[in-house]
């Protein structure tokens, strides 16, 4: 019953595809054949490009050696996943390692949402992938969606008159999400997270901060649409599940104090599950 509701949940079409879709439509109408057939450069390197940009802007900073040597731990501690799992997880996992150390309020807003928009970009193309469709289309994907996030990044609106409704929305899909993980998976998530018994994406999407309320929202949505493209490919969904629920889980950790070891426990959980079995 659960997984029809997911299913359900599916049907609610982001303005984002909308975008993507018109924005698709329009350059068709302008483009020539030949440049419709022309390659499109690969997004992967480019990404991974980006993120290293960003580390070599920190470590310039005096002020944020802290930061740097904090990514620089990360990433080192990181090393067997570049040949343990998909070149799309890893370089995921390096957008992870930027940040986490540049969470809120660490004042770095800027460099945390571009960091964050790999991360999401990536999510949104591996939901094509999971549904079958070809390298090549994934790769457009990506720099569609990579054009529309940096376009609602750089002009997000404070929440509307229905953020309750919204957050509390997002909240029972949290909750839902974790519900279909216990139920078909044997994986004990309750023994090392603190929050996984409570509800803490209500409050998460609900906070005064308007950046954090709109990370936080922008932020489920591309998860949203991994975990039921993952759905297409029942080999893949438990490790998509696994992943997300640690992703979401070591962010409600930080909240609370003195739990830095296991917050970084519970990214690499999240990433560990990529691993390939056996």
């Amino acid at each position: 019953m659960r997984l029809i509701k997911f299913f359900l949940f599916s049907i609610f079409i982001s303005d984002i595809i909308v975008s993507v879709e018109s924005e698709k439509a329009t350059k068709k109408g302008k483009t020539s054949k030949k440049t419709k057939e022309s390659p499109v450069e690969e997004f992967l390197p480019f990404a991974l490009d980006f993120l290293e940009d960003i580390n070599t802007r920190l470590c310039l900073r005096e002020d944020l050696s802290a930061v740097c040597e904090r990514v620089a731990g990360l990433v080192a501690r990181g090393t067997p996943f570049i040949d343990a799992i998909a070149p799309y997880y890893y370089i995921n996992f390096r957008a992870m390692t930027l940040a986490y150390p540049l969470v809120p309020p660490a004042g770095l807003d800027i460099l945390f949402i571009q960091v964050i928009r790999v991360h999401r970009v990536l999510g949104y193309g591996n939901n094509l992938r999971l549904q079958g469709n070809t390298e090549d289309t994934v790769n457009r994907a990506y720099w569609s969606h990579w054009n529309v996030l940096k376009l609602e990044d750089e002009n997000f609106l404070p929440p509307g008159d229905g953020i309750e409704t919204y957050c509390r929305y997002i909240s029972n899909e949290y909750e839902m999400l974790k519900a279909f993980a216990v139920d078909n998976f044997e994986v004990d998530f309750s023994s090392t997270s603190p929050v996984f018994g409570a509800t803490p994406m209500y409050n998460a999407c609900m906070s005064t901060n308007e950046f954090m309320s709109y990370v936080i929202r922008s932020d489920w949505e591309h998860h949203r649409r991994e975990m039921i493209g993952s759905l297409m490919s029942s080999k893949k969904t438990k490790s998509i599940v696994v992943y997300t629920i640690w992703h979401w889980e070591s962010l409600f950790t930080s909240s609370i104090p003195d739990t830095s070891e296991l917050v970084i426990q519970q990214l690499f959980n999240s990433f560990t599950a990529f691993i390939p079995i056996p």
